[in-house]
């Protein structure tokens, strides 16, 4: 979620397999779906975001943290032109 009713967006891109992320306007949030997984982070504003670049120079890693947190909290990652999510945590 970021300011003013927008929203992150993370595709892919189909040439480069890199990841792409872009803002749009979030006019539903009512009726909006996704993965539930997500449902914690839904309405939590944007604190800090990282693009990764692979040792072949793609991006295709993005992480992001919500609120004051400056740690990233979810990594999203493109394998084979699909988007996998990890959640970020610190090992003890």
């Amino acid at each position: 979620y970021l300011e003013n009713n927008y929203a992150i967006k993370i595709t892919t891109h189909e040439d480069t397999d890199e990841v792409c992320v872009s803002s749009v306007r979030w006019v539903d949030r009512e009726n909006s779906k996704g993965v539930d997984f997500f449902d914690k982070y839904l309405g939590k504003k944007v604190g800090w975001c990282w693009q990764c670049t692979n040792s072949q120079g793609y991006r295709d890693s993005f992480m992001i943290s919500f609120d004051e947190v400056v740690i990233p909290q979810l990594m999203f990652i493109v394998v084979a032109s699909s988007i996998e999510y990890r959640e970020i945590s610190k090992l003890e």
